[in-house]
C-alpha cells in the first residue's frame, strides 16, 4: 500500500502531466496563427514538407499502417520538385494535404488555413451561400434558402461553375484526414464554403449552379446565385450548448443532446441535474443523441456510463504509446505550468509517465488497462436506453458508442459511426516553421472493446439515415411501451 503522504506528492506530480494524456487532446481542425498571405519560396516550402514528414514519422506509432511508405516518399519527392518559385500557406495546404490524408488516420492531419479564410471574409470576400451534404460523391442541399426560392431542399447539385460536383467532392475529400470516407464526406460538406474557396480562390463573386430535383422532378436546371458577404454567415458565435436535456411530452421519454465532450466538471453537474429530473419525473426511456458529436475528452463518456450501468467495463482493451522528443515537448508545454515543473520528475512513478518521459525516442510501450468499476452516482437509470449515431460520430464519441455496444447498454439507432474500432489518437500538435500551418499527429494506438481492424465503425442495431434516427427511436419506444401495456 502506498504511503498516504507519498500518494499526495505522487498525484501532484503525475496527475499534472497525465491528466491530458488520456484524451484526444486537440480539436480536429485547430491551428495556431499562420503566415497566410505572405509568399514563401520553394526552398522554404520544401523545408516545411520535410519537417512535416519527419514529425509524423517520429511521433506516430505506426504511420504507414495503411499507406505504402515507398509511395509516400515518392509523392513527397515529387511535391518538392514541383513547388513553384513562390506560394502561400493556402497553396501549400492545397498541394500537401492530400499526402497527409492518404495516411488514413483521422487524428493525423495538416490543418486548413482557417485564419486566411476568416481574414478573407472580414475583408468582404464572398462565400458559397448554400449548405451542402456530400454523400457517395454527390451533393445535396440540406435546407431551403429564402434568397433562392427556386432551389428546393434536397435538390441535387450537379455542377458548380461548370465543374461536375462529383469532381469537386473528390477534390475536397482527398484533402481531409479520416479512416472512413463517409466521415471525410461529412467534414467536407460541413465546411463546404471555406474548402471550396481554398481550391478555387479566384472564382468570381457569382456561382452558376446546375441542379435537379430529387422528388419527382429529375430535369436539369441552371441558376446563377451571388456569393454571400454577410459576416454572420461565417461567424462561429457561441453555437449550441455542448449538452442539453429535454423531455418528450406525454411519452415518459428524455433526450440528452450530447454534442461535444468538453468541460468534465460542467458535464458532471449536468448529468446530476438531468438524471435527478429523470428520476423525479419517472421517465421510462432515455435517448442519448451523439449524431453531432465529434469527440473531445473521453472521461465524459465514463461519467455518462456510470449512470447507465454498475458493471465493470473499459473503453480501451489495449493501448500502444510511442515515446518521442516531440511528444514530450508538446505535452509538457501544454499541460505543465511553470510552477509545477519541480514536480514533473514524480510523473515517472506512473507507467504512462515512464513510457513518455524515460523511454528512448521511438520506443512503443503497450498497456492493457484493467476494467473499471463505474463511479457511484446518485440517480442511476435502469430504464430503456437508445443511442443515436451518425457518420459524424468520431473520436471520443466513437469510443462511447463502441463501449455502449460492446457492453450491451442499450440499442443503437442511426448510421455507422465515422470512427473505427481500432484507432489512432491522442494528438501531438505542431506548427510548421515557414508557413505557420498547424497540424496534429497521433502518438497512441487504441484497440477498443470488441474492436476489429476491418475499417468499420460502430454498426447500429437499427440502421437508418441520421435525420430519421430520432423519430425511429421514438417509434421504437412507442411500440415497446404499447406492448407492455397489453
Amino acid at each position: 500500500m502506498r504511503n498516504p503522504v507519498c500518494e499526495i506528492v505522487f498525484r501532484l506530480g503525475a496527475g499534472v502531466i497525465l491528466f491530458g494524456l488520456v484524451m484526444y487532446s486537440q480539436p480536429l481542425w485547430a491551428q495556431p496563427r499562420t503566415k497566410l498571405f505572405s509568399s514563401l519560396s520553394s526552398a522554404e516550402a520544401a523545408e516545411d514538407l520535410q519537417e512535416l514528414i519527419r514529425t509524423l514519422e517520429d511521433v506516430h506509432p505506426r504511420l504507414y499502417f495503411r499507406a505504402d511508405s515507398v509511395r509516400i516518399a515518392a509523392r513527397t519527392d515529387s511535391l518538392i520538385r514541383t513547388f513553384p518559385d513562390s506560394l502561400t500557406a493556402l497553396e501549400f495546404w492545397v498541394r500537401v494535404s492530400p499526402l497527409v490524408a492518404a495516411l488514413g488516420d483521422g487524428h493525423t492531419f495538416l490543418s486548413f488555413p482557417w485564419e486566411a479564410w476568416r481574414t478573407y471574409r472580414r475583408q468582404g470576400g464572398p462565400a458559397f451561400p448554400l449548405k451542402v451534404r456530400i454523400e457517395n460523391g454527390r451533393g445535396y442541399l440540406t435546407e431551403t434558402d429564402p434568397r433562392f426560392p427556386e432551389l428546393p431542399a434536397e435538390a441535387e447539385i450537379l455542377a458548380v461553375n461548370g465543374i461536375p460536383f462529383s469532381a469537386i467532392a473528390a477534390d475536397l475529400v482527398r484533402r481531409i484526414s479520416g479512416e472512413r470516407r463517409s466521415f471525410r464526406e461529412e467534414i467536407a460538406g460541413r465546411n463546404f464554403a471555406p474548402f471550396l474557396w481554398g481550391l478555387y480562390p479566384d472564382w468570381p463573386r457569382d456561382y452558376r449552379i446546375t441542379w435537379r430535383g430529387t422528388r419527382g422532378d429529375s430535369s436539369r436546371h441552371t441558376v446563377r446565385i451571388s456569393g454571400t458577404t454577410s459576416p454572420a454567415a461565417t461567424s462561429s458565435g457561441s453555437g449550441p450548448a455542448p449538452y442539453s436535456f429535454r423531455e418528450v411530452p406525454d411519452r415518459s421519454v428524455g433526450i440528452i443532446d450530447f454534442r461535444s465532450m468538453r468541460d468534465l466538471s460542467a458535464f458532471r453537474s449536468f448529468l446530476r441535474s438531468t438524471f435527478r429530473t429523470i428520476r423525479d419525473d419517472s421517465l421510462q426511456a432515455l435517448i442519448i443523441d451523439i449524431r453531432r458529436n465529434g469527440g473531445g475528452n473521453s472521461q465524459l463518456g465514463d461519467a455518462l456510463i456510470a449512470y447507465l450501468t454498475d458493471q465493470p467495463y473499459r473503453q480501451v482493451d489495449t493501448m500502444e504509446v510511442k515515446a518521442s522528443r516531440e511528444a514530450r515537448r508538446f505535452l509538457i508545454r501544454r499541460f505543465v505550468k511553470w510552477w509545477q515543473m519541480p514536480l514533473l520528475p514524480l510523473a515517472v512513478f506512473h507507467p504512462l509517465g515512464r513510457a513518455l518521459l524515460l523511454k528512448k525516442a521511438g520506443t512503443i510501450t503497450t498497456f492493457t488497462p484493467a476494467e473499471k468499476q463505474p463511479e457511484s452516482v446518485p440517480y442511476p437509470f435502469r430504464g430503456t436506453v437508445y443511442l443515436l449515431t451518425s457518420r459524424h460520430t468520431f473520436s471520443s464519441a466513437n469510443m462511447l458508442a463502441i463501449t455502449f455496444k460492446c457492453y450491451h447498454l442499450g440499442t443503437i439507432i442511426g448510421e455507422e459511426t465515422g470512427g473505427v474500432t481500432v484507432a489512432y489518437g491522442d494528438i501531438v500538435s505542431f506548427t510548421l516553421s515557414h508557413t505557420g500551418l498547424g497540424g496534429g499527429v497521433s502518438y497512441k494506438r487504441f484497440v477498443h472493446p470488441c474492436g476489429r481492424e476491418d475499417g468499420h465503425g460502430v454498426i447500429p442495431d437499427i440502421p437508418v439515415p441520421a435525420d430519421r434516427a430520432l423519430e425511429t427511436a421514438l417509434e421504437q419506444i412507442r411500440l415497446t411501451m404499447g406492448s407492455r401495456e397489453k
